[in-house]
């Protein structure tokens, strides 16, 4: 019987206590190893694109650059890196972001240690998306509240990529630099901008970050 591979782990997280607790907690299972750590996002591609591990323990809401970016970045570099985001979250809008950014896995910091093992578990040996049940119920209510509704949700309710425009404004990205991000010339996302302020009815940068904040679409 061929031995199975031992699963490559590492943490990131701001809180060093979240760290040590999941390392202690994770250095009892047979087939998982911690081999590296990070306090911030940045710090979590550095030591993710050197170190490769098979998956990245990532909390959604670090300093420097946030889980969602961090994410973003490693999933362009090395797909290949599972991605389990960790958040005490449960907006949809955080949900959807982390997971379009190439998140595995989605887990509530509130789940059980066995789901989290579950989830790890299952996306590196089935290669399967995994959500855990707080998750789920975030967004499957949210699907059953739109069919009650008989309509697609919000009429202010923004195109994905118009999502990302106020992601990046929220985050402090100026025109240019979400131009080069976004693949698109400043032109359009000030086209994106004059729309987006139109829909959500306000006209300065503070309503979009108000917006952001409430939506969940960044995290503080």
């Amino acid at each position: 019987m061929t031995e199975s591979k031992t699963i490559r782990i590492l943490l990131a997280d701001d809180h060093r206590i979240m760290r040590d607790g999941l390392k202690f907690l994770i250095k009892n299972q047979p087939n998982m190893d911690v081999v590296g750590e990070a306090c911030h996002g940045k710090e979590a591609i550095e030591k993710t694109l050197d170190i490769a591990p098979d998956i990245v323990i990532m909390d959604v809401n670090m300093p420097n650059l946030d889980g969602i970016e961090a994410t973003k970045t490693i999933n362009q570099k090395n797909p290949n890196i599972k991605i389990v985001a960790l958040s005490a979250h449960l907006e949809k809008n955080i949900i959807e972001q982390i997971l379009k950014a190439g998140a595995s896995a989605y887990i509530h910091k509130e789940s059980a240690f066995s789901e989290f093992i579950r989830a790890i578990n299952s996306i590196h040996d089935d290669n399967e998306t995994y959500l855990c049940m707080r998750t789920r119920s975030v967004l499957i209510n949210n699907y059953v509240s739109k069919l009650r509704d008989g309509s697609s949700g919000d009429p202010s309710a923004l195109t994905g990529k118009e999502y990302e425009v106020v992601r990046l404004l929220a985050l402090g990205k100026t025109t240019k630099e979400i131009a080069f991000e976004m693949d698109i010339s400043s032109k359009t996302v000030d086209a994106y901008r004059r729309e987006i302020m139109a829909k959500l009815k306000v006209d300065n940068l503070a309503g979009l970050i108000k917006f952001a904040i409430r939506e969940g679409i960044i995290v503080l």
